[in-house]
């Protein structure tokens, strides 16, 4: 084989397995909303797949740190009373753990026990191969009257899917423009192997 025809053979072999190497990177980004919102295009609309619980997650680990549940936050001080975490509907058990632990030891998932709890409340999911967008309901006790949960919609936006996925920004909407998601509750336990809860 002359000189020529081992350059061409190498960079064919080289070009194949970028284009090997690229197509795995792109398994782990994709289409992904929820709620649904094209019945036509196929796309995973669950929350229990990645990466929508590791970015659900630091969304709502952001959220609560930016915005805790008291009518009076204090500049530098850490909220670390219980909060409860309400998420999509089909997040599984193991799906919970995984998020609650994320967000921190004071997040509880939803239960019957805990409807007194402030709720973090997850709505839209939208992943568009290395951008992602999550909507987190927040409690906005200061707007509302004592006792009643009024929330505030923020919405967090994420660049990654070949990188780690990370926060860029943050958008806050007006308080009671967009109606609070319905309380999910945790599912139970399945009875399979589970190491995340």
């Amino acid at each position: 084989m002359n000189y020529v025809a081992k350059k061409s053979s190498m960079l064919a072999l080289g070009v194949a397995s970028l284009a090997v190497t690229l197509s795995g990177l792109s398994g782990c980004t994709g289409y992904s909303s929820w709620p649904p919102i094209d019945e036509e295009k196929e796309s995973f609309t669950q929350i229990n797949y990645l990466p929508a619980p590791t970015i659900v997650g630091d969304a709502l680990a952001m959220a609560v740190l930016r915005y805790p549940p008291v009518a009076n936050p204090q500049r530098g001080v850490f909220y670390d009373g219980p909060i409860a975490v309400s998420l999509p509907e089909g997040a599984t058990y193991e799906t919970y753990g995984v998020i609650t632990r994320r967000v921190g030891a004071n997040a509880q998932p939803t239960t019957a026990s805990n409807t007194e709890l402030p709720t973090y409340y997850v709505g839209r999911v939208w992943l568009r191969a290395t951008v992602a967008e999550v909507d987190i309901f927040v409690p906005a006790p200061r707007f509302g009257e004592t006792g009643a949960q009024r929330h505030q919609k923020i919405t967090v936006f994420f660049a990654g899917g070949t990188q780690p996925w990370r926060i860029t920004a943050q958008r806050a909407h007006p308080v009671g423009l967009y109606p609070t998601p319905t309380r999910t509750m945790m599912p139970q336990w399945g009875g399979g192997p589970s190491n995340t809860w």
